[in-house]
């Protein structure tokens, strides 16, 4: 990889060095084109009238499983049974699979303890590589029972009637609808401003971007769990990618290629931030480490398809516009903390550079946009700190272009290893209190 990475990243910083204006307007071009589907998605959006979706008896719902993979999460088990149990599904609808690696020793000591509803099952992963949570939800396929299945991560509180309203949607739709993002609302433990600021990050994705993309067009970047998922689609795509650091990401490009569609759902689930800097360094690390993948991936063979110049059929992957709209969304995610550094250098530290005026235009007309967006939907109790919060989360932004450097690095010399994320129970106040 590091022959491809390498040509990129040595033409971005000649392009700094020797053309900074024609890079920023480059650079610039692409954000906003990254965010035109989004604003087509807005628009869409307030000029449709929400469907209404029939409830189901208990009796018409779908057989559902539940994958929860799991690696050194001895200390998240009771959490995961009492949210099992707070589930709002007929119990004999439900098959949950519970993941467990074959060497993490101390989980399944902890797992055998933990009381589990009578539709969990422990199933034992076999020892192998990549160990990666894709490769976990691969070997469960064979094992799930439900039509329909749902990947959860170790620390989610989903909505306990997050499962009824998928099967309905489901129910109600064609078979083109492959999958249903539920949103992910990150909950600030300790509120800390790097906390606050995943958490603004958090809702902006899954309560503004990602509706939007889905009423946009078939193609949405996944989260990484409260994914529901039909499992024709599943088997005919493939499942998941043992090796991609973002599966979900990859497994979406992969449904629209096939000709599936990807909505999403209103009910949340709740998560936890980070705790620690380090923690999220090294998650943040992993996404970019996955985008730069699917970047990379999904060009060359766009690039070798031209070359060749030979049909696909259509009942097999073939590239789409949609999927092309989904890649320049996560290069913006990629590219946006670049752009604020260099903008900040480029316009505020005196050069004899000069600018055109209607690049400064764009610049500012995408700012105020995004910071009117990030003004609603700014995680705080009042105005003062919702301000704050806005003010300084171009700061935040400016944060991932480190672990997106040390993500470059990583692909260009092929370490793709799994950085895993320790999780945290919620506490007390905040589990037992209703999910809205």
């Amino acid at each position: 990889m590091i022959l491809s990475i390498a040509p990129g990243v040595a033409f971005t910083a000649f392009g700094f060095a020797v053309y900074p204006v024609i890079t920023i307007i480059s650079m610039s071009l692409l954000v906003a084109t990254g965010w035109l589907p989004v604003i087509v998605g807005h628009f869409k959006t307030a000029a449709h009238t929400p469907e209404t979706i029939k409830p189901l008896a208990d009796a018409e719902l779908p057989t559902l499983s539940i994958l929860l993979p799991l690696y050194k999460e001895a200390n998240m088990l009771q959490q995961l049974a009492d949210m099992l149990n707070a589930i709002d599904y007929p119990s004999e609808k439900l098959d949950c699979l519970i993941l467990l690696e074959a060497e993490d020793t101390p989980t399944a000591i902890a797992a055998m303890r933990i009381i589990w509803p009578d539709f969990a099952r422990i199933l034992t992963v076999p020892k192998g590589a990549p160990q990666t949570k894709a490769r976990a939800c691969n070997y469960a396929l064979d094992y799930a029972r439900g039509d329909l299945l749902v990947i959860f991560d170790a620390e989610d509180m989903p909505h306990p009637q997050q499962m009824r309203q998928a099967a309905e949607t489901f129910a109600q739709a064609d078979n083109t609808l492959a999958c249903l993002q539920a949103p992910l609302r990150i909950y600030p433990r300790d509120g800390s401003w790097l906390q606050a600021q995943f958490a603004l990050e958090y809702r902006l994705l899954f309560s503004f971007i990602l509706p939007r993309l889905s009423a946009a067009m078939s193609c949405l970047p996944l989260g990484g769990s409260s994914n529901y998922f039909r499992r024709a689609a599943l088997n005919r795509v493939g499942g998941w990618d043992d090796y991609n650091l973002t599966e979900d990401a990859d497994l979406a490009l992969r449904l629209a290629g096939f000709g599936y569609h990807i909505g999403t759902l209103s009910l949340e689930t709740l998560e936890n931030a980070p705790h620690k800097i380090g923690i999220w360094f090294n998650q943040r690390t992993r996404w970019q480490s996955g985008h730069i993948q699917l970047l990379h991936t999904y060009a060359a063979w766009a690039l070798r398809q031209l070359r060749q110049n030979q049909p696909t059929p259509k009942s097999a992957f073939k590239w789409r516009f949609t999927m092309l709209a989904c890649v320049a969304v996560l290069a913006v995610r990629l590219f946006s903390g670049l752009l604020f550094i260099a903008s900040a250098l480029f316009y505020f530290v005196p050069s004899d550079i000069q600018f055109p005026p209607l690049l400064t235009y764009l610049n500012l007309g995408l700012s105020a946009l995004f910071i009117a967006i990030l003004l609603k939907y700014a995680p705080a109790n009042n105005w003062a700190d919702r301000i704050g919060l806005v003010v300084t989360h171009p700061f935040y932004w400016a944060m991932t272009f480190l672990p997106h450097l040390y993500a470059l690095w990583r692909m260009a010399f092929g370490r793709t290893g799994w950085l895993k994320s320790p999780h945290q129970p919620f506490i007390p106040n905040v589990l037992n209190a209703p999910i809205r």
